[in-house]
């Protein structure tokens, strides 16, 4: 199960289809039945949780909560966690990229669920390896959205 909090900000993606990304996305990288929530916010919501949770200042384009780590893991091992993004940063970081918003937004979506997947970028190896399974997953978004027309 997908839950979506907020608006996706752009018309190009609509919820329900995110939500199929997002299943298929899980089902490809960890099989059937789990959870996650998706939450789109502003820079002040992801300011005070960035600050809260991780003690860093300042915003970020996206938080993931694992439900799985930890010394209180989930008892559910289904339910994932949490993914936040900030939408007013996504949108800076698509001009700066020279990408549309949309694109930006599926690939720190997508940057999210694979670290509550257990993807890390901690060393070179690991970037390309998450980098590539971003690209992965937005190809799949754009072929679904094709699909539905």
């Amino acid at each position: 199960m997908i839950y979506i909090n907020g608006d996706i900000p752009d018309p190009s993606l609509p919820p329900d289809t995110v939500v199929e990304w997002l299943e298929h996305m899980l089902i490809d990288e960890k099989g059937k039945g789990y959870e996650i929530s998706v939450s789109y916010v502003n820079t002040d919501m992801m300011i005070d949780l960035n600050e809260r949770y991780t003690g860093r200042e300042g915003t970020t384009d996206v938080l993931a909560f694992s439900q799985q780590e930890g010394s209180d893991p989930a008892p559910d091992h289904h339910l994932l966690g949490d993914v936040i993004v900030d939408v007013e940063r996504v949108r800076d970081q698509a001009r700066q990229y020279g990408s549309t918003v949309a694109e930006e937004l599926l690939r720190v979506t997508a940057h999210g669920v694979l670290h509550l997947l257990g993807y890390d970028h901690q060393n070179a190896e690991e970037e390309i390896i998450m980098r590539e399974k971003e690209e992965i997953h937005i190809r799949r978004f754009n072929t679904i959205r094709r699909i539905k027309g």
